[in-house]
Protein backbone atom coordinates (compact mmCIF):
# COMPACT_ATOMS: atom_id res chain seq x y z
CA UNK A 1 0.00 0.00 0.00
CA UNK A 2 1.52 3.40 -0.72
CA UNK A 3 2.02 5.35 2.13
CA UNK A 4 0.59 8.43 3.85
CA UNK A 5 0.57 11.29 1.90
CA UNK A 6 1.96 14.49 4.18
CA UNK A 7 -1.29 16.02 4.60
CA UNK A 8 -3.65 16.61 7.36
CA UNK A 9 -6.75 18.62 7.60
CA UNK A 10 -7.44 21.89 9.48
CA UNK A 11 -10.83 23.22 10.73
CA UNK A 12 -11.10 27.34 9.58
CA UNK A 13 -13.78 29.73 9.65
CA UNK A 14 -16.38 27.21 10.08
CA UNK A 15 -14.91 25.05 6.46
CA UNK A 16 -12.94 22.41 6.33
CA UNK A 17 -9.68 22.95 4.39
CA UNK A 18 -7.10 20.31 3.52
CA UNK A 19 -3.60 21.71 4.22
CA UNK A 20 0.10 20.80 3.97
CA UNK A 21 2.24 19.31 6.81
CA UNK A 22 5.40 17.75 6.93
CA UNK A 23 5.49 13.38 6.74
CA UNK A 24 6.92 13.76 10.42
CA UNK A 25 3.43 15.17 11.83
CA UNK A 26 1.10 12.08 10.62
CA UNK A 27 1.06 10.10 13.74
CA UNK A 28 2.35 12.89 15.87
CA UNK A 29 0.57 13.26 19.37
CA UNK A 30 -0.94 16.79 19.89
CA UNK A 31 0.60 19.24 21.94
CA UNK A 32 -2.81 19.91 23.27
CA UNK A 33 -2.71 16.30 24.17
CA UNK A 34 -3.28 15.87 27.81
CA UNK A 35 -0.88 13.16 29.72
CA UNK A 36 -1.72 10.85 32.65
CA UNK A 37 0.83 10.39 35.51
CA UNK A 38 1.28 7.44 36.76
CA UNK A 39 0.33 4.98 34.27
CA UNK A 40 2.91 2.83 32.99
CA UNK A 41 1.21 -0.46 32.99
CA UNK A 42 0.46 -1.40 29.19
CA UNK A 43 -2.90 -3.10 28.43
CA UNK A 44 -2.97 -6.46 26.94
CA UNK A 45 -5.52 -6.74 24.90
CA UNK A 46 -6.60 -9.13 21.37
CA UNK A 47 -6.52 -7.63 18.02
CA UNK A 48 -10.27 -6.09 17.07
CA UNK A 49 -11.48 -5.75 13.67
CA UNK A 50 -11.90 -1.58 12.57
CA UNK A 51 -11.96 -0.87 16.47
CA UNK A 52 -14.85 1.53 18.63
CA UNK A 53 -13.56 4.67 19.91
CA UNK A 54 -13.73 2.81 23.51
CA UNK A 55 -11.08 0.73 21.98
CA UNK A 56 -9.27 3.46 20.73
CA UNK A 57 -9.74 5.29 23.58
CA UNK A 58 -8.18 2.76 25.81
CA UNK A 59 -5.04 2.54 23.81
CA UNK A 60 -4.50 6.33 23.90
CA UNK A 61 -5.14 6.27 27.21
CA UNK A 62 -2.64 4.68 28.47
CA UNK A 63 -0.29 5.26 25.69
CA UNK A 64 -0.39 1.70 23.76
CA UNK A 65 -1.12 -1.73 24.25
CA UNK A 66 0.30 -5.03 24.11
CA UNK A 67 -1.21 -7.17 21.18
CA UNK A 68 -1.86 -10.48 22.10
CA UNK A 69 -0.92 -12.70 19.64
CA UNK A 70 -0.73 -16.13 20.97
CA UNK A 71 -4.43 -16.45 22.03
CA UNK A 72 -7.23 -19.17 20.37
CA UNK A 73 -9.89 -17.12 18.23
CA UNK A 74 -13.46 -16.90 19.88
CA UNK A 75 -16.62 -16.46 18.09
CA UNK A 76 -19.05 -13.28 18.60
CA UNK A 77 -16.30 -10.94 19.85
CA UNK A 78 -14.95 -7.58 18.10
CA UNK A 79 -12.01 -9.99 16.39
CA UNK A 80 -14.02 -10.12 12.90
CA UNK A 81 -16.89 -8.18 13.54
CA UNK A 82 -17.18 -3.73 14.00
CA UNK A 83 -20.43 -1.57 13.70
CA UNK A 84 -20.93 1.60 11.31
CA UNK A 85 -23.87 3.93 10.95
CA UNK A 86 -26.21 3.93 7.88
CA UNK A 87 -29.35 5.33 6.74
CA UNK A 88 -31.38 2.56 8.97
CA UNK A 89 -29.19 3.08 11.90
CA UNK A 90 -26.16 0.99 13.15
CA UNK A 91 -25.44 -1.94 11.25
CA UNK A 92 -22.98 -4.63 12.49
CA UNK A 93 -20.60 -5.58 10.01
CA UNK A 94 -18.65 -9.36 10.60
CA UNK A 95 -16.50 -11.24 8.46
CA UNK A 96 -16.91 -14.73 7.40
CA UNK A 97 -13.87 -16.73 8.43
CA UNK A 98 -12.86 -19.98 6.90
CA UNK A 99 -12.60 -21.98 10.08
CA UNK A 100 -12.66 -19.86 13.08
CA UNK A 101 -13.31 -22.15 16.58
CA UNK A 102 -15.62 -25.25 15.57
CA UNK A 103 -16.60 -27.66 18.14
CA UNK A 104 -13.03 -28.72 19.90
CA UNK A 105 -10.68 -27.50 17.11
CA UNK A 106 -9.16 -24.11 18.47
CA UNK A 107 -7.14 -22.04 15.74
CA UNK A 108 -4.59 -19.54 17.02
CA UNK A 109 -5.61 -16.38 16.01
CA UNK A 110 -2.81 -15.76 13.62
CA UNK A 111 -4.10 -19.19 12.41
CA UNK A 112 -7.57 -17.77 10.96
CA UNK A 113 -7.89 -17.16 7.26
CA UNK A 114 -10.31 -15.21 5.90
CA UNK A 115 -13.41 -17.07 3.16
CA UNK A 116 -12.14 -15.67 0.00
CA UNK A 117 -15.22 -17.07 -1.29
CA UNK A 118 -17.52 -14.80 0.54
CA UNK A 119 -15.35 -12.04 -0.18
CA UNK A 120 -16.32 -10.36 2.89
CA UNK A 121 -13.60 -7.08 3.05
CA UNK A 122 -14.90 -5.79 -0.53
CA UNK A 123 -18.58 -6.31 1.01
CA UNK A 124 -17.44 -4.46 3.86
CA UNK A 125 -16.05 -1.85 1.57
CA UNK A 126 -19.11 -1.20 -0.47
CA UNK A 127 -21.06 -0.89 2.97
CA UNK A 128 -18.47 1.73 4.27
CA UNK A 129 -18.97 3.50 0.68
CA UNK A 130 -22.66 3.06 0.50
CA UNK A 131 -22.74 5.00 3.90
CA UNK A 132 -20.16 7.17 4.01
CA UNK A 133 -19.32 8.54 0.63
CA UNK A 134 -21.28 11.71 1.87
CA UNK A 135 -19.46 12.71 4.90
CA UNK A 136 -16.84 15.13 4.40
CA UNK A 137 -13.64 13.62 4.94
CA UNK A 138 -14.47 10.13 3.49
CA UNK A 139 -13.27 11.33 -0.06
CA UNK A 140 -9.63 12.50 1.66
CA UNK A 141 -9.68 9.42 3.71
CA UNK A 142 -10.82 5.94 1.58
CA UNK A 143 -8.12 5.40 -0.78
CA UNK A 144 -5.74 4.00 2.24
CA UNK A 145 -8.55 1.73 3.57
CA UNK A 146 -9.98 0.88 0.13
CA UNK A 147 -6.37 -0.02 -1.02
CA UNK A 148 -6.62 -2.75 2.14
CA UNK A 149 -10.39 -3.89 1.47
CA UNK A 150 -9.46 -4.71 -2.12
CA UNK A 151 -6.68 -6.82 -1.58
CA UNK A 152 -6.79 -8.12 1.51
CA UNK A 153 -4.16 -10.63 3.62
CA UNK A 154 -5.90 -13.76 3.72
CA UNK A 155 -5.39 -14.16 7.82
CA UNK A 156 -7.66 -12.21 9.74
CA UNK A 157 -5.02 -11.13 12.30
CA UNK A 158 -2.71 -9.33 9.90
CA UNK A 159 -6.12 -7.76 8.27
CA UNK A 160 -6.59 -6.45 12.11
CA UNK A 161 -2.95 -5.22 12.21
CA UNK A 162 -2.74 -3.34 9.24
CA UNK A 163 -5.92 -1.61 9.86
CA UNK A 164 -5.38 -0.46 13.24
CA UNK A 165 -1.97 0.87 12.04
CA UNK A 166 -3.93 2.77 9.75
CA UNK A 167 -6.28 4.13 11.83
CA UNK A 168 -3.31 5.17 14.01
CA UNK A 169 -1.71 7.08 11.29
CA UNK A 170 -4.60 9.21 10.21
CA UNK A 171 -6.07 10.04 13.50
CA UNK A 172 -2.18 10.97 14.03
CA UNK A 173 -1.82 9.05 17.36
CA UNK A 174 1.79 8.11 18.60
CA UNK A 175 1.51 5.09 20.96
CA UNK A 176 4.00 2.02 21.69
CA UNK A 177 2.13 -1.53 20.18
CA UNK A 178 3.73 -4.73 21.75
CA UNK A 179 3.29 -8.03 20.56
CA UNK A 180 2.70 -10.56 23.68
CA UNK A 181 5.82 -13.80 23.88
CA UNK A 182 3.44 -16.02 24.85
CA UNK A 183 -0.16 -16.70 25.98
CA UNK A 184 -0.74 -16.54 30.29
CA UNK A 185 -3.59 -16.69 31.92
CA UNK A 186 -2.57 -13.71 34.00
CA UNK A 187 -0.38 -11.52 33.42
CA UNK A 188 2.41 -9.26 35.27
CA UNK A 189 2.34 -6.29 37.21
CA UNK A 190 3.48 -4.44 34.41
CA UNK A 191 0.84 -5.16 31.92
CA UNK A 192 -2.97 -4.68 32.46
CA UNK A 193 -5.55 -7.45 31.66
CA UNK A 194 -8.01 -5.85 29.24
CA UNK A 195 -8.56 -9.43 27.10
CA UNK A 196 -12.33 -10.02 26.33
CA UNK A 197 -13.00 -6.85 28.35
CA UNK A 198 -14.49 -5.05 25.01
CA UNK A 199 -17.44 -7.08 23.22
CA UNK A 200 -20.34 -6.69 22.08
CA UNK A 201 -22.40 -7.91 25.06
CA UNK A 202 -21.43 -5.91 27.25
CA UNK A 203 -21.75 -2.14 27.03
CA UNK A 204 -19.24 0.30 27.05
CA UNK A 205 -20.98 2.29 30.03
CA UNK A 206 -19.66 -0.74 31.90
CA UNK A 207 -16.36 0.32 32.08
CA UNK A 208 -14.04 3.27 32.49
CA UNK A 209 -12.25 3.30 29.16
CA UNK A 210 -14.54 5.76 27.11
CA UNK A 211 -17.34 8.37 28.01
CA UNK A 212 -18.85 9.73 24.73
CA UNK A 213 -18.22 13.10 22.89
CA UNK A 214 -21.05 13.62 20.64
CA UNK A 215 -19.66 14.80 17.38
CA UNK A 216 -21.30 14.95 13.70
CA UNK A 217 -22.78 12.00 12.18
CA UNK A 218 -23.66 11.66 8.64
CA UNK A 219 -27.53 10.03 9.39
CA UNK A 220 -29.69 10.75 12.10
CA UNK A 221 -30.04 13.48 14.59
CA UNK A 222 -29.42 11.68 17.92
CA UNK A 223 -25.85 10.94 17.88
CA UNK A 224 -24.87 7.18 18.35
CA UNK A 225 -21.67 6.53 20.65
CA UNK A 226 -18.76 3.75 20.42
CA UNK A 227 -19.36 3.09 16.45
CA UNK A 228 -16.12 1.81 14.58
CA UNK A 229 -13.08 4.64 14.29
CA UNK A 230 -13.90 4.99 10.10
CA UNK A 231 -17.11 6.88 11.55
CA UNK A 232 -15.27 9.34 13.28
CA UNK A 233 -12.16 9.76 10.71
CA UNK A 234 -14.96 9.89 7.97
CA UNK A 235 -16.81 13.09 9.48
CA UNK A 236 -14.90 14.67 11.80
CA UNK A 237 -11.06 14.19 9.93
CA UNK A 238 -8.91 16.18 11.52
CA UNK A 239 -10.85 16.76 14.40
CA UNK A 240 -10.92 13.00 15.15
CA UNK A 241 -7.93 13.25 18.12
CA UNK A 242 -9.13 16.28 19.49
CA UNK A 243 -12.27 13.97 20.08
CA UNK A 244 -10.80 10.88 20.95
CA UNK A 245 -9.06 12.80 23.70
CA UNK A 246 -12.17 14.08 25.10
CA UNK A 247 -13.45 11.21 25.17
CA UNK A 248 -10.72 9.53 27.46
CA UNK A 249 -12.35 8.63 30.57
CA UNK A 250 -9.51 10.49 32.97
CA UNK A 251 -10.27 8.17 36.06
CA UNK A 252 -9.75 4.52 35.21
CA UNK A 253 -11.06 1.94 37.76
Amino acid sequence: MASISAQRYSTHMGKREMVKSSPRSIGRKSSNSPSFAGMSALPRIELHYLPTLEYMCLLLRHGGATLEVHEHFQRRTFRNRTTILTDHGPLDLSLPLRHGNRGSVKQNIQEVLLDEKANGPLKHWRALETSYAKAPFFEHYAPYFEAIFRQPPPDLFTLNHQLLTLCLKLTQIDIKLDSSKEFVKSVGPEELDCRDSITPRASYALRSWYRPTPYYQVFGDNFIPNLSIVDLLFCEGPRSPDILWQSVEKEVT
